[in-house]
């Protein structure tokens, strides 16, 4: 079922006594492994995963998922390592819930940002996203850092972790200088989801202006998922008026686009004149927006 990497290896030097007979007793089933979960019986529930995988029975996620929780919560760093391995190895999460589990684990075991079994860039990136989705912004752009002082190359993927995390500091100027650093510095032609990352970066923070500008100096034609961008986050921000002309011109590019969005409740309903009205009032002072030529 593993190619290049087995459960069983990696356990078999902590494997106790009692495997043989209980890898030949009726004993051996998933019932068992979540009594020992329940017995907060972490080191053994980590070596039943292995006799399960040899009775060609494979542990949910939810389940190791419940385990790793156990691991950090015991500090079983090495059991942890065990886990997470696991986890990649039989399932292969990409959710952020998964991701943020196996964070908790590590951190708690006092090894956030150390404990990687496969230090691929995707590994990187995920890591870097779940961090700053728990407020740890400032140690998701120390892991980029780390990531490139251990002689990884940057690839268009980590740049938009990065400008995630900027976002989730507020920092549009580091987030800006990276977006530079992306083809000065590595050769990458920024594509249409890094211009939409940016965008958001700069239009989450608060940024409208500046996004818009940013919008306005691309290079390419803006996609409608610029547009949906600043129109979501002009809402957001209270700007209903600069959303409501963003949402037109959405409508123009992608028809359909704005009904399937606003159907599945992705998209914030079109503010009404009278909601309107009354921002306008409690916003005392208005200011008229510079209006991109698409606009």
């Amino acid at each position: 079922m593993m190619n290049t990497w087995s459960l069983r290896n990696v356990v078999q030097s902590r494997a106790i006594s009692s495997h043989a007979h209980m890898a030949n007793d009726q004993s051996v089933t998933i019932e068992t492994f979540d009594a020992l979960c329940e017995q907060c019986k972490v080191r053994e529930a980590t070596e039943f995963v292995d006799i399960l995988e040899d009775k060609e029975h494979v542990v949910d996620l939810p389940r190791l998922l419940r385990l790793a929780k156990l691991c950090g919560e015991t500090e079983a760093l090495e059991e942890a390592r065990v886990v997470h391995d696991c986890i990649t190895a039989y399932h292969s999460p990409s959710d952020v819930s998964s991701y943020n589990t196996i964070i908790e684990m590590y951190s708690d075991c006092g090894s956030i940002d150390d404990e990687m079994p496969d230090k691929s860039s995707e590994t990187w990136c995920v890591m870097m996203r779940c961090l700053a989705k728990n407020g740890e912004g400032e140690l998701a752009i120390n892991m980029f850092t780390r990531f490139k002082a251990e002689g990884n190359k940057p690839d268009k993927e980590i740049f938009k972790a990065v400008f995630f995390a900027c976002a989730s500091l507020g920092d549009i100027h580091e987030g800006l200088l990276h977006f530079e650093a992306m083809y000065r510095d590595y050769g990458i032609i920024p594509s249409m989801e890094h211009y939409v990352s940016v965008t958001e970066m700069l239009a989450a923070c608060g940024n409208l202006d500046e996004a818009l500008e940013f919008v306005g100096k691309m290079t390419v034609e803006p996609s409608v998922e610029v547009w949906e961008t600043m129109m979501n986050l002009s809402w957001v921000h209270g700007d209903l008026e600069l959303g409501d002309r963003f949402a037109e011109l959405v409508k123009k590019l992608d028809g359909t686009r704005m009904n399937k969005e606003s159907n599945a409740g992705l998209v914030a309903a079109k503010a009404s004149d009278s909601a309107k009205e009354k921002l306008k009032e409690m916003m005392r002072e208005g200011r008229k927006k510079p209006m991109h030529k698409f606009l």
